[in-house]
């Protein structure tokens, strides 16, 4: 967790540079969520994220849809073995509240997990994607070592959304395609505004 912090609007923002593997980086998420849980808007940075773990932007994922919503899955070049992706139904009580706005930075430099995250929030109502469209890439690569101590990366996976679709090439385009460096900005200047709408009914 790069940087989690609650502005006196009541604007969480959390920055995030990659889904890490393991218990330890999913209790980080936890312990994130919990401490924006109340508040009015979340702001999530993800403009410097690249990747990472699958099974850990799935279950920062499970905060914003209902258990065990299907978020497609892995499969292989000819769809024999597959890996479900789905929201994880043990955070009932902690979810995100369906109806607070969510805003989604994003940039050329999200790939693989981090484009699944993006591709599966902006289903979600009340999530606003701004930023570059994602580097386009929906295959996972697998390191293999060879001789003389080098590595080759091959991929040995692609996502498929139910429909069958995915990002590869495209990209995940965000609503406000808006420079990195204004991203921010942008976000806050909304969220601002959805708060003070919000605190006033």
């Amino acid at each position: 967790m790069e940087q989690l912090t609650i502005d006196d609007k009541g604007v969480g923002y959390l920055k995030l540079n990659n889904f890490d593997t393991g218990g330890a980086a999913k209790q980080a998420i936890d312990n994130a969520m919990q401490a924006v849980h109340n508040s009015c808007a979340l702001i999530l940075d993800f403009t410097e994220l690249d990747g990472g773990d699958i099974n850990t932007a799935e279950h920062l994922l499970s905060y914003f849809f209902p258990s065990e919503q299907s978020f497609g899955r892995l499969a292989n070049d000819n769809a024999s073995d597959y890996l479900a992706l789905m929201s994880q139904p043990t955070l009932e009580s902690e979810r995100v509240k369906a109806d607070m706005p969510v805003v989604l930075l994003t940039s050329p430099f999200m790939q693989a997990s981090g484009e699944f995250f993006a591709y599966q929030l902006k289903q979600r109502p009340q999530t606003t994607l701004i930023g570059r469209a994602t580097m386009g890439v929906s295959t996972w690569l697998e390191s293999f070592n060879l001789p003389l101590g080098l590595q080759i990366d091959m991929p040995v996976a692609h996502y498929q959304d139910p429909n069958g679709n995915n990002w590869q090439h495209i990209g995940v385009t965000p609503d406000i395609d808006i420079a990195l460096e204004a991203s921010l900005t942008e976000a806050k200047r909304m969220t601002a505004q959805w708060c003070v709408k919000i605190n006033s009914w």
